[in-house]
């Protein structure tokens, strides 16, 4: 498990936002269930739907567009997911035809129309800082009530082959003036899953999401 440190005020802001459910233990970069393809398939890229193709982009959109298609060129796995976390239109063009989704030993294919209109990727970033979809969700509907965020803590894993993995838990942060000296320590308290990245031709696209039982 990755050691997350964050600033005071973060720390104080999110210290009570977690989960209650313990979560399962993370595994290596090429665990795991495989989709319906086959471990060893590398399926290729997809087109993006039609309503993505005629949305109007953002500001915010250009950037993250940007962002993903450097990390692309620069086979950056890791600049890559976080734009893919944080960008509608990056899920729709880099999440393949057909997931694999639900829990270890029974995840089934939902397609990829279904998974995107669903919402279900589950975590994504506020600046630097990792926290569940759910949460970054309440968090908006509330103004920026930060009580209501859950940190996501992931730990990153590329195969030789391209594959990739994103194994992520969620919790809180304590802290404790007298004992973090101005940083607060992560603590797992709920959930997770991984999550697997298949490369394509130019770049990764989402082929797995399994949540841990909880």
């Amino acid at each position: 498990m990755p050691d997350f440190r964050y600033p005071i005020l973060i720390a104080l802001l999110l210290a009570g936002a977690a989960c209650q459910q313990p979560a399962a233990e993370a595994s290596d970069a090429t665990g795991g269930a495989a989709p319906e393809a086959g471990a060893d398939a590398i399926p290729a890229s997809t087109p993006a739907p039609a309503q993505d193709a005629q949305r109007p982009l953002t500001e915010s959109d250009k950037l993250l567009l940007e962002m993903a298609e450097a990390a692309c060129r620069q086979n950056d796995f890791t600049g890559f997911v976080a734009a893919y976390a944080r960008s509608p239109i990056l899920r729709a063009r880099h999440t393949a035809a057909s997931v694999q989704h639900g829990q270890p030993g029974a995840s089934k294919p939902v397609t990829r129309d279904r998974y995107l209109a669903g919402n279900l990727f589950p975590i994504t970033m506020i600046d630097t800082y990792w926290v569940t979809s759910d949460s970054r969700r309440a968090f908006d509907a509330a103004d920026g009530d930060a009580q209501l965020l859950v940190i996501a803590a992931p730990d990153i894993n590329v195969a030789s082959d391209g594959r990739a993995r994103v194994d992520w838990v969620s919790g809180r942060m304590d802290y404790d003036p007298q004992i973090n000296e101005g940083e607060g320590s992560f603590v797992q308290t709920g959930p997770g899953g991984y999550l697997l990245f298949y490369p394509t031709k130019d770049c990764w696209e989402l082929v797995e999401d399994v949540r841990s039982p909880g």
